[in-house]
């Protein structure tokens, strides 16, 4: 069974809420879903993309967050009980 588009907008809005109240290392409030951030742009499409489907196809892939010089890794699961994943990677040498 898969999760139907209300469920998939809220996997959607978990991450956004997170990234809009992300706490950096001293503990201040950061918000990351502003447009100016590298990531944020192509987020935003594959997002949408996601919640609008009509099929079943999992979203996930790598973007690249050039700001922090890290690497967002996301999984936006169709397949109920499956997780959604959203992190900051380092990036690779």
């Amino acid at each position: 069974m898969n999760y139907n588009r209300e469920e998939r907008l809220e996997f959607v809005l978990d991450i956004v809420y997170k990234l809009k109240h992300f706490r950096d290392k001293l503990g201040n409030i950061v918000d990351l879903y502003k447009d100016s951030y590298s990531f944020v742009p192509e987020f935003k499409r594959v997002c949408n993309e996601y919640i609008r489907q009509e099929g079943a196809v999992e979203k996930r892939g790598f973007i690249e967050f050039y700001e922090m010089d890290r690497i967002v890794e996301y999984k936006l699961p169709i397949v109920k009980g499956e997780k959604s994943l959203f992190v900051f990677r380092v990036r690779e040498p």
